[in-house]
């Protein structure tokens, strides 16, 4: 559980890892994945309906530092036509506070 660091104003504090890889254990693995849908047609303007839908898999080796890597998969419904798009993110966070 992480909780909302008053001083800082940071939402999250740093996460607690029981086995860390400094300590020989595997770090700390967080998977999640996200669905979400969003209507921007409005009176005059069409914007389209677009769905995207996300998988992503965290690893903190240690509090300080986190990797994540992040696929999404959108599809944009506008002027009658179909899109679609698929990305991949990856990033290494540093915490240094």
């Amino acid at each position: 559980m992480r909780r909302y660091n008053k001083r800082s104003g940071i939402f999250f504090n740093r996460i607690n890892i029981a086995n860390e890889v400094t300590s020989g254990g595997w770090g700390l693995w967080e998977a999640y994945c996200r669905w979400s849908s969003i209507d921007l047609t409005d009176k005059n303007i069409d914007g389209g309906e677009m769905t995207t839908f996300s998988l992503g898999l965290n690893w903190w080796p240690v509090a300080a530092i986190q990797a994540n890597v992040n696929y999404r998969y959108s599809t944009l419904d506008r002027f009658g036509q179909t899109g679609s798009n698929h990305g991949l993110v990856a990033r290494i966070s540093f915490i240094l506070e």
